[in-house]
């Protein structure tokens, strides 16, 4: 086989060697004023704020901020979004009952596009023989 396949990618950009490193408690600080003073949009740092609690295992702040992010979601697929990340942080915790609660709540919206409904089917637990033609996701 001597076809010639090209590629269309891009690579990120090196973050620039001019930030000072702060300590997870600074960036916290950092990123509630920023909610307080509407620095940026409210979602993006909520959005923050799970990822660092989620990074140093503070699964209950960050499952508060996902909480608030449901809140305000305007769309099925943000919302789909927000229980896909509880999923996640109820399987760090080891919470599988609430873990599977949280999928089949992202699944109960049955978000149409983007990358929360390609992750919610690419999950699916559907037992093959409960498919009509017995291939999982037909």
């Amino acid at each position: 086989m001597s076809e010639n396949m090209s590629f269309s990618f891009s690579l990120p950009e090196k973050p620039p060697k001019t930030g000072t490193p702060v300590t997870a408690e600074q960036a916290e600080q950092l990123l509630l004023k920023q909610l307080e003073t509407h620095q940026r949009p409210e979602e993006q740092v909520l959005w923050d704020l799970v990822k660092l609690y989620s990074q140093t295992d503070r699964l209950t702040e960050a499952i508060t901020q996902v909480a608030k992010l449901v809140a305000i979601a305007d769309t099925a697929e943000k919302k789909a979004a927000c229980y896909l990340a509880m999923d996640c942080m109820m399987e760090k915790r080891l919470d599988f009952e609430a873990a599977i609660k949280c999928y089949a709540d992202a699944m109960a919206l049955e978000p149409a596009s983007g990358h929360t409904s390609y992750f919610i089917r690419g999950i699916d637990m559907t037992p093959p023989d409960a498919t009509p033609c017995g291939v999982r996701g037909c």
